[in-house]
C-alpha cells in the first residue's frame, strides 16, 4: 500500500509543480508519513510474532489505507472525501489498537493517554477537510498535519517509566524501509523516463548521472546512517528512548523522505530532456531534492553519534 501511496504522492508533485502545488505536495506526504509512522509504533505496541489477533488487527486496516492511496491525486480535487474517510479509519483504527495494547501497563498507558487527543483529533480534522470545499481543505490539511506532530511532542512528554517501549532494530528498519519505497520510486521513475525517448548519448548520461545520484544517497545511508541511528537508539536508556526515535526517526527522517520524493520528479523531467532548461519554480522545487536528503542524512548521523557518545543518553522532553 505505502509503495503505491508513495508513486501516487511523487506524481501529485510531479503534476503539480507550482509553489501552491508544492505545499499541497507537501502535506500529502506528511499524512502519508505520518501513516507510516503510526504503523511502525504500532510495531512496538503489538506482538506480529505469535499472535493471530495482531495479524488481523494491522491487516484490517490495510482496505482503507489503499482507500487513501488510490485517492492521492484527487485528494485536493474531487476524491477529498474518499481520501479522508480512509485516513479517518486507518488513524482511529491504529489508535485503538495502541490503546488497547498499552493499556494494562501503568507507564505505557501514561505515555498513551498523553498522545491520544491529538492523535485523535487530527484525523477528524481531515476528515472536515474532505467534506468542506476545496477553498478551505488545505487549511485544514495543514492544521491536521501540524497537529500530528504536536501529538508526537505531548506522548513524550511522560517522564521516568511513563515512555512508550522501543525496540530499536525493529524501530530503526521500518524506517530504513520506506527509504526503500522511495528510492524504489526513483528507480521506477529513471526506468520510465528512458522508456519514453529514442535513447541516444545524451539521454545514456543522464540516465547514468540519476542512477549515480541515487545509488549515492543508497550508500550514504544504508552505508552510515541507518546504522549510526539504529546504534544510537539501542544504546538510549529505556526512559529516553522514545524521544530520540521520535525526534530522529519520526521528525528527522521526514526531510529525506521529502527530499528523496522530489529526486523522482527531477529525473522524470531530466532523464528524458537532460538538455532542457527547467522553468521556475520547477527548476528550484525539483534542485532541493538532493540537499534536502544530504542534508538530512548528515543531521540524522550526527546527532545519533553525539548521541552514542554521550553515554547513550538523550535529553527527554518536559
Amino acid at each position: 500500500m505505502f509503495v503505491f501511496g508513495v508513486a501516487q504522492v511523487s506524481v501529485a508533485f510531479g503534476e503539480h509543480l507550482t509553489w501552491s502545488g508544492f505545499g499541497r505536495g507537501l502535506v500529502l506526504l506528511w499524512l502519508l508519513w505520518w501513516l507510516w509512522s503510526q504503523f511502525a509504533w504500532l510495531g512496538t505496541a503489538i506482538d506480529l510474532q505469535g499472535r493471530t489477533a495482531s495479524i488481523v488487527a494491522i491487516m484490517i486496516a490495510i482496505p482503507p489505507a489503499l482507500v487513501v492511496a488510490a485517492a492521492i491525486p484527487e485528494a485536493f480535487a474531487a476524491r477529498g472525501t474518499q481520501f479522508a474517510v480512509g485516513y479517518l479509519l486507518v488513524q482511529t483504527w491504529s489508535l485503538a489498537i495502541q490503546g488497547i495494547t498499552l493499556w494494562d501497563n501503568p507507564a505505557t498507558r501514561q505515555a498513551w493517554l498523553n498522545y491520544a487527543p491529538a492523535a485523535a483529533l487530527a484525523p477528524l480534522l481531515v476528515l472536515a477537510g474532505g467534506i468542506a470545499g476545496t477553498g478551505v481543505r488545505p487549511g485544514l490539511w495543514l492544521v491536521a498535519s501540524v497537529v500530528n506532530a504536536v501529538s508526537a511532542v505531548l506522548g513524550g512528554r511522560s517522564r521516568g517509566d511513563g515512555q512508550w517501549r522501543i525496540d530499536p532494530t525493529h524501530f530503526a528498519e521500518r524506517h530504513s524501509l520506506f527509504v526503500i519505497i522511495v528510492l524504489g520510486e526513483v528507480l521506477v521513475a529513471i526506468g520510465v523516463a528512458v522508456t519514453e525517448v529514442e535513447l541516444s548519448l545524451t539521454v545514456a548520461l543522464g540516465f547514468l548521472a540519476a542512477v549515480l545520484v541515487a545509488s549515492a544517497v543508497w550508500w550514504s545511508y544504508f552505508g552510515f546512517v541507518a546504522d549510526a541511528t539504529e546504534r544510537a537508539l539501542g544504546r538510549t536508556p529505556p526512559a529516553g528512548r522514545a524521544s530520540l526515535a521520535r525526534d530522529v526517526f519520526t521528525f528527522g527522517h521526514f526531510p529525506l523522505v521529502l527530499g528523496i520524493t522530489l529526486y523522482a520528479d527531477v529525473v522524470r523531467h531530466v532523464v528524458p530532456h537532460p538538455g532542457a532548461t527547467m522553468a521556475r519554480p520547477t527548476g528550484l522545487l525539483c534542485s532541493a531534492g538532493s540537499p534536502c536528503s544530504s542534508a538530512t542524512s548528515c543531521t540524522c548521523a550526527g546527532v545519533s553519534n553525539e548521541c552514542s557518545r554521550s553515554s547513550g543518553s538523550w535529553p527527554s522532553r518536559s
